[in-house]
């Protein structure tokens, strides 16, 4: 692109022809997985911590493991979200 604004600049040519040309969108980078390993290693780490009561934690990191999904989707999880049809939460 700067190489047709070059000449363009300088009246080589009559204007820069890519100039109304956007950039494409940039490229997103794909989620990282942990591996089975590191999973556990987390599991592991939040049941042996003992400076407070992990089971609020434990509960967030599985389901962000088990579902897959990303910490705003959590957070924007409802309990409505989770229904019995969907077998992740029954009554």
């Amino acid at each position: 692109m700067l190489f047709f604004d070059f000449f363009a600049e300088r009246g080589y040519i009559p204007d820069n022809p890519v100039g109304p040309i956007k950039k494409p969108p940039a490229t997103r980078r794909l989620p990282k997985w942990l591996t089975r390993n590191e999973q556990n290693a987390l599991l592991r780490e939040l049941r042996d911590n003992r400076l407070y009561d992990a089971k609020r934690d434990t509960a967030i990191v599985l389901t962000m493991l088990r579902l897959g999904l990303r910490v705003h989707e959590l957070c924007d999880l409802k309990l409505d979200d989770l229904t019995k049809r969907h077998g992740l939460y029954s009554r």
